[in-house]
């Protein structure tokens, strides 16, 4: 990806976690149509950027799974409950 497509798809996973906060890499990875895999490096970046903030952990059948939330104003985050469906 080129500079401007990294932008704009990092916007575009901040956007889908601004509209359900809580939302799972697996489920990110639906609504954006991409692999989980594409999504690992990105999540990560923004996290170091204190966009995005790691809630909870949970593990299921052996496997963590996070819940992912927007940063808010201020570096504080959005507490919002998990969207789990």
């Amino acid at each position: 990806m080129k500079g401007s497509e990294t932008q704009t798809f990092r916007e575009k996973i901040l956007n889908s976690i601004g509209e359900k906060p809580g939302i799972t890499t697996k489920k990110l990875a639906v609504k954006l149509d991409v692999q989980q895999s594409n999504l690992y490096y990105h999540l990560k970046q923004l996290s170091k950027a204190e966009k995005v903030s790691v809630e909870i952990k949970m593990t299921v059948n052996g496997i963590n799974e996070k819940y992912y939330y927007p940063v808010g104003k201020g570096g504080r985050q959005e507490r919002v409950e998990p969207h789990v469906k």
